[in-house]
């Protein structure tokens, strides 16, 4: 593993960040080590199509004198022509009229937020009636089935950081348009699949500063980074990044854990398949949380009270019928001398004494009673010790299966074998 030795900057894409997103440690090693990547099919073919929707945009070569074109990617003939010819937008500005709506083509754009750089390119972008549009191309096996759906657009990295991108562009918009065009590279190359998501102005700022929390955590590793005098604490620092288990057969399968850079146990695999809460779902449930925000702030507005105090009718004061001497308190006459009541002395309760009979019999029910409480704590005690051996053999048998199904490709044929003869002999148990 090669170290890298100049220092990083606070620059990040979309893509690293989505990277960051699914495994921190995946991308701690692509910035923090020289390495090479493998060639995928998908990428190569990808940027192909690019090219040629490129040259279409920008007026250079038409598609339809590229409608043949092929591309070899190891023995295997991709009709790219075709792919791109497909993915054309009816509704994107003709490349001869893009100076009437602003139309950008391949643009690259570097804006800075708190100390933090963001960069990208945007495949297509223009404005008409007040709102924006960001179209982005994207090459799919199956686009309607491996596509993004447009909830899936809520919390798409991308979306956030290039619609944010077209505001701080072009800050009299009201709202952006952001559009994935999917063109198939199997089967059918002639169909397309296409998503839009809509997000006003004040959604878009809120989504930037949901995200610029996770861009704050990947400037604190790049920090502690620079700061590294040697490759053993570079090393050291990868490894205290968190990982995600679940992430290493993603996209084909981890190309450090191929490379043998990153190396995960069984167990940590199997905690990688039950793994705590992603950073894609903190953030989709942080945005959730703010919008039902928003709309208790719309719906709880303070009413003035509308009820008023009553008044109190003022009530005449009626003189006195009786002459003033009728009104004087007549005089006091004297009363005897009350003698104090002596309490009656309390009766003296005698208590009948038992036969020694009534006492045997009284001390063999405390005994019975004594006996049977013993006997159902025993039962419960029993019982619970029961459970919890079950849960144990339940939870023994889950973690078995779940190895079985999710990571066989990793694991000896000894532990295999291991593994059977457990669960045969829990099936016996049962």
């Amino acid at each position: 593993m090669q170290i890298r030795t100049d220092k990083l900057k606070k620059r990040f894409s979309a893509s690293q960040i989505i990277e960051f997103m699914r495994c921190p440690r995946s991308w701690a090693i692509s910035r923090f080590c020289v390495l090479e990547r493998e060639q995928r099919a998908a990428l190569e073919v990808g940027k192909a199509v690019h090219d040629l929707l490129e040259k279409h945009y920008k007026n250079e070569q038409s598609l339809q004198s590229s409608y043949d074109a092929l591309f070899n990617f190891e023995g295997k003939m991709y009709q790219i022509g075709q792919i791109a010819f497909n993915m054309v937008v009816p509704f994107a500005p003709r490349p001869n009229a893009a100076a009437d709506y602003g139309l950008g083509v391949e643009e690259y754009f570097e804006f800075e937020h708190n100390g933090i750089t963001y960069n990208g390119l945007m495949d297509l972008n223009w404005k008409a009636h007040g709102v924006g549009v960001v179209l982005d191309h994207k090459t799919s096996s199956d686009p309607s089935k491996w596509g993004k759906k447009e909830e899936d657009l809520l919390t798409d990295i991308q979306r956030i950081i290039y619609s944010y991108c077209m505001m701080c562009k072009h800050p009299e918009l009201n709202a952006v348009n952001f559009i994935l065009n999917y063109g198939s590279t199997k089967n059918k190359p002639k169909t397309h699949y296409r998503v839009k998501y809509t997000a006003n102005k004040q959604q878009i700022q809120d989504d930037f500063e949901i995200l610029t929390d996770i861009s704050g955590l990947m400037a604190e590793y790049v920090d502690a980074f620079n700061t590294c005098k040697s490759g053993t604490e570079v090393i050291s620092l990868i490894e205290e990044i968190d990982k995600n288990p679940s992430a290493c057969e993603a996209y084909g399968g981890c190309d450090y854990k191929k490379q043998g850079m990153c190396k995960l146990t069984t167990k940590e695999r199997i905690r990688g398949l039950q793994m705590k809460e992603t950073l894609v779902e903190k953030m989709k449930r942080l945005q959730l949380a703010q919008k039902e925000a928003q709309k208790e702030g719309d719906t709880e507005e303070e009413k003035p009270s509308k009820e008023l105090p009553k008044k109190v009718k003022n009530e005449k004061k009626v003189p006195p019928v009786n002459p003033p001497e009728a009104n004087e308190p007549p005089a006091e006459t004297p009363k005897p001398e009350e003698k104090p009541e002596t309490p009656p002395e309390p009766e003296k309760k005698t208590r009948k004494r038992r036969t020694k009979k009534e006492i045997e019999e009284a001390n063999k029910l405390a005994e019975g009673a004594v006996e049977e409480t013993k006997k159902e704590i025993a039962k419960e005690i029993a019982k619970d010790v029961v459970e919890e051996q079950l849960e144990e053999d339940v939870a023994t048998l889950r973690a078995d299966i779940l190895m079985l199904v999710g990571v066989t490709y990793a694991m000896p044929l000894k532990e295999m074998d291991e593994i059977r003869q457990r669960l045969t002999q829990f099936a016996k148990n049962l």
